[in-house]
Parts: C-alpha cells; structure tokens; sequence
C-alpha cells in the first residue's frame, strides 16, 4: 500500500505529465501543419516558434492555471471548472501514475507517451488557403519570441526545457 503523502505526489506528477503531453500534442501538431506547409527543415526552429505561439494562447494559461492550483492543493484535488481541457489532460493519467508508481515514469515517457503524441499530431490535417495563411501570420506574430520566453512557474520551466530539450 502506498503512503497518502507518496499517493498524492503521484497524483500531482501525472496531471504535471499529462497537461505537458497536451501542450506537447498541440505543439507537434502545429510543427507537423507549419512543416508541410512551409517545407521548412529547421525543426528547431520550427518548435520555437510553434511555442512561441501557444504560450501566448488561452489554452496554455487554462493548463498552467490547472497544474498550478494541483501542485498547491494539499492532496493535489482541487476543484476544476474546465472539465474538457481536464479530460484532455487525464487522457494519459493512468498509465503516467502506475509508471509513476513502478518508478517507470522516464521509460514511460520515452517509449510510449512521446511516441503516441507524435504519431497523432502527424495525423493533423494541413490548413490550405486562407485557413494556411491565417495559421502562418499566427506563427509569425510571435516567431522571435521564443528566445525572450522567460519562464516563472513550475510548468512554464517544464515546456521551456521540454521544447529546448527536443532532440532534432
């Protein structure tokens, strides 16, 4: 059996883990769309400015703002008002926690949850015509800015080191 203080860590850990796998998700989404679109191959550069764009976004401040109140509530079950964007995020809650338990949380990450976020975002459709340049000026609004991003709260590290982090 384990302890409630260890119960509540793992709790805590896989919502981190999961509200990072959505912005994960939208970002490789938004890479795969920006990549086919432009042709580009400077991925790097690609994801820059892709984060750049989200962090800006309403979604990334619901996400931060679930994750921050979690991490602070006691036992990490605070009341949540954006029940879609929660559900997005327990999508992958139960295997983060039972890797989390096992002490499997690195191995999960790198096997399974990475791989299956990448392989959905490919799946994204490629905006033509006006919908492509409204998603470009979008990107473009906003692409110096990933070097000036200075993050403050705990889940703006973990996206800033996950998207400086990927190995391209």
């Amino acid at each position: 059996m384990i302890e409630a203080g260890r119960t509540a860590d793992i709790h805590k850990m896989a919502i981190v883990t999961g509200a990072t796998s959505v912005f994960m998700h939208d970002l490789c989404s938004d890479m795969a769309m920006l990549q086919r679109i432009t042709g580009d191959t400077d991925m790097a550069g690609i994801a820059k400015a892709c984060a750049a764009r989200l962090v800006h976004g309403e979604k990334y401040r619901e996400l931060e703002l679930i994750v921050d109140s979690v991490i602070e509530h006691e036992d990490g079950m605070p009341e949540i008002e954006n029940r879609p964007l929660l559900a997005e995020i327990l999508a992958c809650y139960s295997g983060v926690a039972r890797a989390e338990r096992t002490g499997q949380a690195s191995e999960y990450r790198r096997t399974f949850l990475v791989p299956a976020i990448v392989a959905d975002a490919m799946e994204t459709d490629v905006p033509e015509g006006d919908e492509a340049v409204a998603f470009l000026n979008s990107i473009n609004q906003y692409h110096s800015a990933w070097d000036c991003y200075q993050p403050s709260t705990p889940f703006q590290i973990i996206v800033r080191d996950a998207i400086n982090g990927i190995p391209i």
